[in-house]
């Protein structure tokens, strides 16, 4: 069977967002064209979680091991249209490690 996941719109404040379901459409703060995100804060150790852009009028750019949060990732990554995605584990409760991404340019 298929586990479901919820999606939730969350908006970047600071380079941050904080997720609260599996599936996170972001976006960028004050509708700006681009916005670096380098922390997802409140991540449940063990979590699984992935990312997408809100529109592909704007650049979400996830960096890598940047702030206190880090996402650690194979190079930074630029969701710049709503089908790219990005997917990460989040094992220690500390930093979120990049399982897959699939840049979708459209």
């Amino acid at each position: 069977t298929f586990s479901v996941w919820q999606t939730a719109p969350k908006t970047i404040a600071s380079a941050k967002i904080t997720p609260t379901t599996n599936l996170t459409i972001v976006d960028t703060e004050g509708s700006a064209s681009t916005d670096d995100l380098n922390e997802a804060e409140g991540v449940p150790a063990n979590a699984m979680f992935s990312l997408r852009a809100a529109s592909a009028a704007r650049t979400v750019v996830v960096k890598d091991t940047t702030g206190s949060v880090q996402f650690l990732m194979a190079g930074q990554m630029s969701l710049d249209n709503s089908q790219d995605t990005i997917t990460f584990c989040n094992f220690d409760g500390t930093h979120a490690y990049e399982i897959s991404r699939s840049d979708n340019a459209s």
